[in-house]
Parts: C-alpha cells; sequence; structure tokens
C-alpha cells in the first residue's frame, strides 16, 4: 500500500511540475516583441565586420557586432560544396533576458549546380538591428 501511495505523489509532483512550467513558458511568450530588421547585403556592412566575416567564412560561426547606432548579428554556415545557398532568418525577437534568434541554411538549386560543378559557396546572413545591451542568444 505505501508503495501505491509513493507512485501517486511522485505522479501528483511530476504533474504540478509540470503544469508550473507549462504556465511559465506562456508568460515568457506573453512577454515576445518583434524585433525590427532589416538583412545587410555587404556592400553595406562596416569594413570592420566584412573583415571578421571574410576571416571566418570558411567554418561555420555566429557573432554580433556593435557600432555606434547598430547592432549586426551574423551566422554564417561555414562551406557549402556546390550549389546555391541563402541563409534566412527563421525568427528573431526579444525578451526581458535577451534577443533570440534562429536562422536556416536553404538550397535554393542543388540539382542545376551539382552538374555544372560550381565552386563552393559560403553562405552567411547579417541581420541589422537598432543597438542594445542585451544578449544575443542563437537558437
Amino acid at each position: 500500500m505505501k508503495i501505491k501511495k509513493g507512485i501517486v505523489l511522485c505522479y501528483l509532483f511530476l504533474f504540478s511540475y509540470y503544469c508550473v512550467l507549462s504556465c511559465k513558458r506562456q508568460e515568457e511568450n506573453r512577454n515576445l516583441k518583434q524585433v525590427n530588421f532589416t538583412i545587410c547585403e555587404e556592400e553595406k556592412l562596416p569594413d570592420e565586420l566584412k573583415e571578421l566575416i571574410e576571416a571566418k567564412k570558411e567554418q561555420p560561426f555566429q557573432l554580433t557586432f556593435k557600432n555606434s547606432a547598430n547592432l549586426y548579428i551574423v551566422v554564417g554556415y561555414g562551406e557549402q560544396p556546390r550549389g546555391e545557398y541563402v541563409a534566412a532568418v527563421s525568427e528573431l525577437y526579444e525578451t526581458e533576458k535577451g534577443i533570440y534568434v534562429d536562422t536556416t541554411l536553404i538550397s535554393i538549386s542543388y540539382v542545376k549546380n551539382q552538374k555544372t560543378g560550381e565552386p563552393s559557396t559560403y553562405p552567411y546572413v547579417v541581420i541589422k538591428c537598432e543597438r542594445t545591451k542585451k544578449t544575443v542568444f542563437f537558437l
């Protein structure tokens, strides 16, 4: 009989814990704010940022760069053999804790370029937004 009570109490504890976590997640989701941003073209990047990207582009990387007015969030996917790839922003939002960014790599013409043998590419995305003191978290 004691074993059954222990199991029931364990289930009640786990259920209570799940409910608390669920409520906390819902509260965090209500506090999400959209971040205004633009995708920066290479020609419009600060020279120092261009140099950083060039130095890191062969391997996957994530970095942030700030100047006097803007925050740049950069995600690179390293060397990609043959094909045209695009790095796209999946999510970008702000909470009390920081700014969260999620990107994805999309192959837009793999079949076409597989036959032509075009050289490797180094896809990356640069997100430009208003400067902030908040931490950037990469998802």
